[in-house]
């Protein structure tokens, strides 16, 4: 009813007044300083709208701005298909202006596109971001750029690059940590470690990672690597054999992880493994949870069109496997469907259930 009333109004008006009240829409929506997740959750039509005024008007400061903001919404909440179409266009607007937003909404929309395993075009937007903050001395910018640089070298598996580009992150970030936090290059090292299997300097790099990020968890970008570091850390834990370690870890985690759907994804499968870390007395119950844990995070990487992460996707196969051995086909089949139906809510208690949470966060 809304949308036929705001038709109508727009029908009345004249070119020149339908002009001037999407103008004062899109300052209005560009006005919103504070990013406010739950907010644009709620107006979401209305920043889509005011994002494609700005565009249509080539008002590029404005739609850099909103292109930002909704970034942060789109990753958070799993709209990576709108995103990346969205975000692209943005940036095929005039460049050279507006330097700052440019490299930052560069980091954003590409982040978007590597979720969404389009690397190649990932790596062009970092790329540019790279040259736009190293060319104009942004070093925070540049270690921020780095740091997405080597996160998607990781996924492409070249981690010798990727070593490289998080090694700069990480010197620029000790140079500059008012600018970027150190924890993030930090916690990137310790995943490269992850994927290389190399436990012990994993578990160094986030475990120096985690005071750095501590100092800034409120901020939406550290918040990310906060959920990664602690997730991280309790698989350095289940492959240490110490399960204990990795429920204290994966505590930690939840309250971070619950605000980003891909590290919810990921501290799932952990979780997962913890529920079957002790594989020969593992109860049934445990089996089918860890299950139903598997069949949440497929589920939720089919809601978003976004695959697992290189990281996670052995574990995916070998935890499914070994959860497959204690059940039989039929109980497996029901409990990994039951996850397939929930809803992020659902999964984030179930993951406090089992973690043994008191405090609900969905």
């Amino acid at each position: 009813m809304l949308a036929m009333i705001r038709e109508f109004a727009l029908a009345q008006m004249s070119a020149a007044e339908r002009t001037a009240t999407q103008q004062r829409h899109t300052v209005y929506f560009v006005a919103q300083t504070v990013l406010n997740l739950d907010g644009i959750a709620l107006d979401h039509a209305n920043f889509r709208a005011a994002l494609g005024w700005a565009m249509a008007a080539q008002d590029v400061h404005a739609a850099l701005t909103l292109c930002i903001k909704l970034c942060w919404f789109w990753e958070t909440r799993g709209y990576l298909r709108e995103g990346i179409t969205l975000g692209r266009a943005v940036l095929t607007m005039a460049a050279g202006v507006d330097l700052d937003l440019r490299i930052d909404a560069l980091e954003r929309v590409s982040t978007l596109v590597w979720q969404g395993h389009q690397f190649d075009v990932a790596l062009q937007l970092a790329e540019e971001a790279v040259t736009l903050a190293r060319s104009n001395d942004r070093p925070g910018k540049l270690a921020l750029a780095l740091n997405l640089l080597g996160r998607i070298l990781i996924e492409q598996g070249n981690y010798a690059h990727a070593e490289a580009a998080l090694q700069e992150s990480t010197q620029l970030a000790r140079q500059v940590p008012h600018l970027f936090n150190l924890g993030c290059s930090l916690t990137m090292l310790g995943e490269l470690a992850l994927v290389r299997e190399d436990w012990e300097v994993a578990q160094v790099h986030l475990a120096q990672a985690i005071p750095f990020l501590v100092s800034e968890s409120d901020s939406l970008y550290v918040g990310v690597f906060v959920a990664m570091a602690h997730t991280y850390l309790a698989e350095v834990a289940l492959a240490n054999g110490d399960p204990h370690q990795a429920r204290r870890e994966l505590r930690q985690a939840l309250p971070k992880a619950r605000l980003y759907i891909r590290r919810l994804r990921c501290l799932l499968v952990t979780l997962a493994g913890l529920l079957l870390s002790t594989i020969h007395n593992t109860p049934t119950e445990d089996a089918q949870a860890a299950a139903t844990l598997l069949g949440a995070e497929a589920a939720l990487g089919e809601q978003t069109d976004a695959p697992s992460l290189l990281l996670y996707q052995p574990l995916i196969a070998q935890r499914s496997e070994s959860a497959q051995r204690l059940l039989s086909q039929s109980q497996w089949q029901t409990a990994w469907q039951v996850g397939h139906t929930w809803t992020l809510a659902q999964a984030v208690a179930a993951a406090e259930k089992w973690l043994g949470m008191s405090t609900v966060y969905c």
